[in-house]
């Protein structure tokens, strides 16, 4: 086994590891939010805080370093694939430090001062949960760029890789507007 070989494996098993997270998270962020159970969604949360230190952060250092160490063995940064990815990568790293990472800190100490039922709470739960159906998708972009490896050239891939992020932020907002028209607080403003 080459160094090359070995770096390529570590790589793409913390990227499977992220991006198979990220799919999880977002189905059971749908469950949870269109569930009107109060205590599943905040159990959601929570679960969503500790995955972010626990499985995200070290996936996400793995995959960087890793893909850092596979440049340095043959690859040039100076290829869209990789300016791409090391962009797509960049985005959901800054995601989940700067949004998720605060985001559900703060829904657990609303829940805790607002109770579990409070509106604001669950809004809030819903905006993470659309925020995560986009980040899955610029993750999935970046997955179809280092397998595809476009150049300026590839227009049909470009368009693809595009599409994706916006494909999967569409569906997040949908759910977003379904889930809160089920809301209990949407029922009581109908009534």
């Amino acid at each position: 086994m080459t160094k090359y070989e070995l770096y390529l494996t570590v790589h793409l098993g913390a990227a499977a590891v992220w991006i198979g997270a990220g799919f999880l998270q977002v189905l059971l962020g749908a469950r949870a939010t269109l569930a009107r159970d109060p205590a599943r969604a905040i159990a959601y949360a929570h679960d969503s805080e500790w995955l972010g230190l626990r499985l995200f952060l070290p996936a996400n250092l793995v995959v960087a370093a890793f893909g850092f160490l596979l440049a340095a063995e043959g690859w040039d940064y100076d290829q869209l694939w990789i300016q791409l990815g090391l962009a797509g990568f960049t985005l959901s790293f800054l995601t989940g430090s700067a949004v998720f990472g605060p985001g559900w800190t703060k829904i657990g100490k609303l829940a805790a001062s607002d109770g579990v039922d409070s509106p604001v709470v669950h809004a809030r739960i819903r905006r993470l949960v659309t925020i995560a159906f986009f980040d899955l998708g610029v993750l999935l972009a970046v997955l179809f760029e280092m397998t595809v490896k476009p150049t300026a050239d590839d227009q049909g891939a470009l368009a693809v890789t595009a599409a994706i992020p916006a494909a999967f932020a569409v569906l997040g907002i949908l759910l977003n507007r379904f889930a809160q028209a089920r809301s209990p607080e949407a029922a009581l403003e109908s009534a």
